[in-house]
């Protein structure tokens, strides 16, 4: 058996089903059909377990893909060995993150990966809902979040924490506010989703927690435009450090509460690369993965914020 039937078998098995693998590869899923049943006749044993609603291996199909397993590796590493490595990264590579994160961290980077790696075609999957990887046959997800749980191989980019933001026009003409308390007394923006518009958390320099809560007469989904709502100076806003570090260094917003940390959930998020399995990464995903890790590691240190390809 030729060793791109035993990727497309691990594809599959990878990916959850036929046309999860054929978007992938980008072909018909009735070739996929064909490719597995074809080679199930040849191994004399069913890989997959089909029914109308799901895939699954089989326990047979289960030990042959973790026997073919080390070999395929052993043949990547022997590809990477003689020097081939660049030429074989060719292909499409599914990413999938938020609107925000794509708008100010992704793009901006994404001419010196054009330059890096000119074979790798990107589909970037935009979206602010959780997408399900298998199911959308997606390779490689950036999620903002607590530390992730689950099946899905995770890698931390960077930390993340928040600031209360607001414009400095909005400052000049409001009163000072030296604690997070005062908050209660203002009116701030917020998201428009089920249980972040009215509370706010804080702590202060010595670990002390305690709860503002906020009123609003301006609710918004998305938070570029919420950081947009806070620059024109329609109040106080709650917003990701990386969503507001330029506006931070160019003084177009103002955090007010800079010795505090803020958030509407926990404390404790980062940016993180998800991704289905490591073994059968694809060298493609693997090169996606380190340009990110490289690129965007040092975002949680001032010093290092990365936020185009010229800072």
């Amino acid at each position: 058996m030729d060793i791109n039937t035993l990727r497309l078998l691990n594809d599959v098995a990878r990916l959850g089903s036929f046309a999860a693998a054929a978007r992938y590869r980008e072909t018909d899923p009735s070739i996929v059909s064909r490719q597995v049943a074809s080679a199930e006749a040849e191994l004399g044993l069913r890989i997959f377990q089909r029914s109308t609603r799901r895939l699954a291996l089989t326990e047979d199909g289960a030990a042959y893909l973790d026997k073919i397993a080390p070999a395929l590796v052993m043949l990547e590493e022997a590809h990477d060995a003689v020097g081939v490595q660049r030429d074989a990264l060719v292909g499409t590579v599914r990413l999938a993150t938020s609107v925000a994160f794509a708008h100010d961290v992704l793009i901006p980077q994404l001419s010196v990966f054009r330059e890096e790696y000119p074979g790798i075609q990107l589909e970037l999957i935009l979206n602010d809902d959780r997408t399900d990887l298998l199911e959308q046959g997606i390779d490689i997800a950036i999620r903002l979040s607590p530390a992730p749980e689950g099946d899905l191989i995770s890698r931390k980019l960077f930390s993340t924490a928040y600031r209360v933001c607001a414009s400095s026009d909005w400052v000049q003409t409001n009163r000072v506010l030296r604690d997070p308390r005062a908050l209660s007394d203002v009116t701030c923006l917020t998201y428009a989703m089920p249980g972040l518009r009215t509370t706010w958390k804080f702590q202060d320099e010595d670990s002390k927690y305690f709860e503002v809560q906020i009123k609003n007469d301006l609710a918004v989904s998305n938070p570029l435009a919420l950081r947009e709502a806070a620059r024109q100076g329609l109040g106080p806003a709650l917003l990701a450090d990386w969503l507001v570090a330029g506006d931070l260094n160019k003084g177009a917003l103002v955090d007010l509460f800079p010795t505090h940390r803020a958030t509407i959930t926990t404390f404790d998020t980062s940016a993180w690369l998800l991704f289905p399995s490591r073994t059968y990464l694809p060298r493609r995903s693997r090169a996606v993965i380190d340009f990110l890790i490289d690129q965007l590691g040092g975002l949680s240190d001032p010093k290092k914020q990365k936020l185009s390809p010229t800072t």
